[in-house]
């Protein structure tokens, strides 16, 4: 496991990356695929910027 924290953009992230053995069906369905990466962050603080999606015009 590893954990990283991020400055930027006006975000204050950390982060945790986790390494999995694949499930066996992902396994059987992907021939030499074994681990699967799993990234999770906690819930940002009520304090943190919404984040606000692009609009199309």
């Amino acid at each position: 496991m590893a954990t990283d924290h991020e400055v930027g953009h006006g975000r204050d992230i950390t982060w945790t990356l986790r390494a999995k053995q694949a499930l066996e069906h992902i396994s059987e369905a992907w021939i030499g695929t074994s681990w699967t990466v799993e990234v999770t962050e906690p819930a940002a603080p009520v304090t943190a910027r919404p984040f606000t999606p692009p609009t199309c015009s």
